[in-house]
């Protein structure tokens, strides 16, 4: 008679152990977003004392049960020098399970705004990125960002970048797009089918080791390597090694956009006669050379 009684009682035993491993997870959920929230903090007052803010109209915590979730709306993203970037907004999504590695959405449009008050719109699709994270490690990030298009003429179909942590505190670098365009009024467009850009950068000297960078356009092929930075000046800095397999085909197709002076064209002219299929570009000093013979002059990219 004594088990006959004490039997209904086991049928709960199911239902407590749920209730009891509920509790476990909701207490681990609401820890470990208050401890996210806190870090997220930390991170932000480090990151304003060197010049970095980050500013939300709204901006909200959430997820429960299974994932951390914070959403910003109307980002405003300011740099020391007085550069800013502007979303509609963005969303960091993690797994409970899997907090190191999160999963970033945003919305364009996107307002790059330099330094001396100049804005570049943006319009693209939902932008995403994949976030690893690793202790005394940099970060695995996977981005893409779908038809993106600027008041500049500049459109691309897809771009992707992808970074991972290398030997030596550096970090590998590459960059692929589809169907580039550059249109210009009055001027022919620029479009490449195809291109990539695998390189190392040092953060130690702010440079990137190109190991390989090409693009393809119809029949015209340019490939090639070199190294690249930003001076003091905050001017593009370097050199790239180029070959294609139609020197004159590239120069007519980025003549309209340099209006190179009769001189310079005659200079250019006889570089690629002595150096065959192969073109050195070099960036210093705010300008731009192909060869020997300086072709544009620059400006500071940010």
């Amino acid at each position: 008679m004594s088990e006959n009684r004490k039997a209904p009682w086991r049928m709960f035993l199911p239902f407590l152990l749920v209730v009891a491993l509920l509790g476990a997870w909701s207490a681990y959920w609401f820890f470990a977003v208050a401890a996210a929230k806190s870090f997220a903090q930390t991170q932000r007052a480090s990151l304003a004392a060197q010049g970095f803010t980050l500013a939300c109209a709204k901006e909200t915590w959430g997820g429960y049960p299974f994932r951390f979730e914070f959403t910003c709306q109307t980002p405003l993203i300011s740099f020391p020098k007085g550069a800013s970037v502007a979303l509609s907004s963005f969303e960091v999504i993690a797994q409970a399970y899997d907090p190191m590695h999160a999963v970033v959405l945003a919305d364009g449009p996107t307002t790059v705004t330099e330094a001396n008050g100049t804005a570049h719109f943006i319009r693209h699709g939902q932008a995403l990125a994949s976030i690893v994270a690793a202790l005394k490690q940099q970060p695995r990030i996977t981005a893409e960002i779908p038809n993106a298009s600027t008041d500049d003429g500049l459109a691309i179909a897809m771009l992707r970048i992808a970074s991972r942590p290398a030997d030596g505190g550096n970090i590998d670098v590459a960059v692929t797009g589809e169907k580039l365009l550059f249109t210009q009024a009055g001027k022919p467009t620029l479009t490449a089918d195809e291109s990539q850009l695998l390189g190392v950068f040092d953060p130690h000297t702010d440079r990137l080791a190109i190991s390989d960078v090409h693009a393809t356009a119809g029949g015209l092929k340019v490939s090639g390597t070199g190294n690249v930075g930003v001076d003091a000046a905050r001017m593009p800095n370097g050199t790239l090694n180029l070959q294609t397999n139609d020197p004159q085909g590239l120069l007519a197709l980025a003549e309209p956009y340099e209006a190179l002076t009769p001189e310079q064209k005659q200079g250019v002219l006889a570089f690629l006669v002595v150096m065959g299929n192969k073109i050195q570009v070099t960036a210093k000093e705010g300008k731009l050379y192909i060869g020997p013979v300086s072709v544009t002059d620059l400006r500071p990219l940010f």
